[in-house]
Parts: structure tokens; sequence; C-alpha cells
């Protein structure tokens, strides 16, 4: 199940539904994803052994699928080109829903790179969120998880794998299977109306660090910190003791935000201001 961040390197549970945004094993099709640059990358089935090696040191045989039958490489049945460029393989996803507060991209990956000189990256919307140009080799299938929270909110999010090779040494490559994005809704939570309205009350507002929040709101109570766009940028659930929570917003940036807080007995909404 997705997991949401409810503070420092703390992760729960998402406190609503987990949206499927994107998800594919490749077996019926490409998945929609989209090789541009060099071109290295091809979909197609996943082998366990090199048959066409225009390898020019010694690699490793991938080992064969992670689930079923095909998935993404470069190349498939070779080793990578001798390119000196960089193939990239491209998925578009939407995560503009307004009930959205976080999401993360799930893939499996095996690599066998000429590190540190290749090495393969992924891009958010051109911001780099993962860099390998250390481990030369996997000894397995991997799976990996990469938070895209910063980019819910946004309609068109790009998502690349980027491999590069230099004109020298290439070896197995990049194999990629059983990709997904996951998004964690919490519009879609049903909350009870309340008999009489509920408040949240906080202080100091305006606040720098550490802010007060008084509430009524029964149970594991859920916060949600939202910008002027929407955009969720804190959310942290706890259990409110003699009726108040604390929360740091240490990290948030200077502005004015809403306060959304959701309990087993109604949600209520302030206005805070972090200077």
């Amino acid at each position: 199940m997705l997991a949401v961040l409810v503070g420092q390197g703390v992760w729960a549970q998402c406190p609503g539904t987990t949206v499927t945004v994107f998800s594919s094993d490749f077996e019926a099709n490409n998945g929609g994803l989209v090789s541009a640059g060099f071109g290295d990358w091809q979909w197609g089935a996943t082998p366990n052994l090199l048959l066409n090696v225009t390898c020019t040191s010694t690699h490793t045989d991938p080992p064969g699928p992670y689930s079923g039958a095909n998935g993404w490489a470069t190349i498939l049945n070779d080793c990578y080109s001798n390119s000196g460029a960089t193939s990239t393989l491209g998925l578009t996803v939407d995560l503009s829903d307004p009930t959205y507060v976080a999401a993360e991209l799930n893939l499996a990956q095996w690599w066998e790179y000429f590190t540190n000189f290749d090495y393969g990256d992924i891009f958010v919307n051109g911001i780099n969120v993962y860099h390998n140009d250390t481990t030369g080799l996997s000894p397995a299938w991997q799976q990996m998880t990469i938070d895209l929270t910063p980019y819910v909110g946004q309609s068109s999010v790009l998502i690349e794998f980027s491999l590069f090779a230099t004109a020298v040494v290439n070896k197995a490559g990049w194999y990629l299977d059983d990709i997904s994005v996951t998004a964690c809704a919490v519009g879609n939570v049903a909350v009870p109306e309340a008999a009489t309205p509920l408040a949240i009350t906080t202080y100091p507002n305006p606040t720098s660090d550490v802010i007060t929040v008084g509430t009524k709101l029964t149970g594991a109570v859920t916060f949600i910190l939202s910008d002027a766009t929407g955009r969720s940028v804190l959310l942290v659930t706890q259990q409110a003791v003699n009726d108040q929570v604390q929360l740091d917003l240490s990290g948030i940036a200077p502005g004015t935000y809403t306060l959304t807080g959701i309990g087993d007995n109604g949600r209520a909404v302030s206005r805070i201001v972090r200077r």
C-alpha cells in the first residue's frame, strides 16, 4: 500500500484510498512508453542469455524477466551501444486530481553498466531523482520506489529513464519491468458529518517552526497542509493529547496555507501563515 510522509523520516500507510495512476507489466504491449535520444531502448521478451553479443568487455547475462515474459531494456539481446550518447525512455502521468496528497513510482530493475563512465538516471520533469554510476552490476532484480509527492497537482509529469553510454566499453545494460505510479487520495475517504461545526485553533499564528493545533476531532487525526495552489506539502497523522497536536513546519516555505483536519467525527479547516 502507498505510504505517505507523516514526519521527519517517518512513513505510514495512506489514510485514504490508494489510486493506480499507471501500471503495466508490459506483457500485452509496451505500456505506451516512448523511446527517444540515441534509441537503444527496446520492448519485448526479456532474455537470460545475450544472443547477439557485441560487448567490448566481459559481461553478465540478464536474469530473465522479472514477471511474465516481456519488459524494456537497452538492448534486449545485446549489450547497449557504444554510442557516446543518451538513450531515454519516457512515461507521462497526470497527478492533478485535487484529492491526491502523495504519489510514488514503483519499478523492478536489473542493470550492468561500465561504471563510473556509463550510468543510469531517472528524471521527473527534468529533475534528477535517481543516479547510478557507482554500482556496476545488480546481482538480481531489484525493486525500487521513488517519491513523486513533489509533483502532485501537476497534470503532465514526465518520468524519463536515461542511460548514458561512452564510446569505450559497453555491457548488458538496463532492464525494467512492472512499472506503476500510485497516488494517495484523501478526498475519497468517507468522513462523517459533525453534529455541530468543528474548529481548529492554531497558535502562534503566524508561526515560524512548531505550531500547536487545538482540535475536538477524535481518533487518529490526519492533518493536511496545502499551499495556495491546493497542493499538499505536509500530511501528518497523530492522536490528539488533551485536544492538542503539535506540528513541525520547519521544512515548509514561508507563505499562507490551508490546514485540514480529518478525524473520526468529521473534518475542520483553518488558515496558517508560515513566516
